[in-house]
């Protein structure tokens, strides 16, 4: 057995439908009731219930609406996501990727790099240099510039010699 928030909207609008109907088939038409220091007839009692019914119900349907409307806003997004990249694409390719007149599409021009200060291109060539010396990074003339001697002979011992027969040749 489930229960139920009491304080939720939709036990309220269960109540207010409740309420609407004990007022028609149960209230006699000829008498008035006192609710709330105001007078009210049993149609009065009714519509002013239907009232509230109503904006419970509209509110109810536009929380639906809206989650439908959201979801086939997520069922489309992909393939519109999609277009307007291969648009973007297209246009880049036409226009140019810096021109201005993307700005009428909606899309952002990419802009030129700012030209390095003298300060700037020298600390980026001390970083660079630091990179590839902790690296340990040379290029091709340093590479080319390494030699080493071929050895003469190699011995090769095994410590498990007594253990393992040799393959047989083939």
């Amino acid at each position: 057995m489930s229960s139920q928030n009491p304080d939720s909207p939709g036990a309220f609008e269960r109540k207010l439908t409740a309420l609407q109907n004990g007022i028609q088939t149960e209230l006699p038409a000829s008498e008035t009731y006192n609710i709330l220091g105001q007078t009210y007839t049993r149609d009065q009692l009714a519509q002013k219930t239907g009232g509230y019914l109503a904006a419970s119900t509209a509110a109810r349907e536009a929380r639906s609406a809206e989650r439908t409307a959201k979801q086939a806003r997520d069922r489309v997004k992909p393939e519109a996501t999609e277009f307007v990249n291969a648009v973007h694409a297209y246009l880049v390719g036409r226009l140019g990727e810096t021109n201005e007149s993307l700005k009428d599409f909606g899309f952002t021009p990419r802009k030129k790099a700012a030209p390095l200060t003298g300060e700037e291109r020298v600390l980026k060539a001390a970083k660079g240099k630091a990179t590839r010396q902790k690296r340990g990074t040379l290029g091709s003339r340093q590479k080319a510039a390494i030699t080493g001697t071929a050895p003469s002979a190699v011995t090769v011992t095994n410590p498990d010699a007594g253990t393992t027969p040799p393959p047989a040749a083939k």
